[in-house]
């Protein structure tokens, strides 16, 4: 689920199609409501064994809240908080997140508070 500092969820729908949630903003955690579970700065050894509690979850909600775009993916339960690190619209910074779907098309959320829909290929700059 984590791979060279970036947070990977791959999200199979009933028909079998797969949409993979990447991670790259550096600031995130997995939380319940009644505790945190982990953090994106925890240790980096016990990272992915405590990633692990999203496996098999359902997401059951997304909401992103505006100016920052910072995002919740809802897992029943759980809950995956992904925060903006940066207010610079600059396209040569990371978005702070992206779903890439089977149909091929990508949304980009970040850098700043711009988001883009696009066809998979070359990052296309923020409109």
């Amino acid at each position: 689920m984590r791979d060279n500092d970036i947070l990977i969820l791959e999200l199979q729908s009933p028909s079998g199609d797969v949409t993979a949630i990447r991670v790259f903003s550096v600031a995130w955690r997995v939380e319940t409501v009644a505790q945190m579970l982990v953090g994106s700065y925890d240790d980096p050894v016990d990272l992915p064994r405590m990633v692990h509690v999203l496996e098999g979850a359902t997401m059951t909600n997304v909401s992103v809240s505006w100016p920052s775009l910072d995002t919740i993916f809802v897992f029943g339960d759980l809950r995956l908080r992904v925060f903006s690190v940066t207010s610079r619209v600059d396209p040569r910074c990371w978005q702070q997140w992206s779903a890439r779907m089977a149909d091929g098309r990508v949304l980009d959320v970040g850098p700043g508070q711009t988001w883009t829909l696009r066809e998979r290929g070359p990052k296309r700059e923020p409109q």
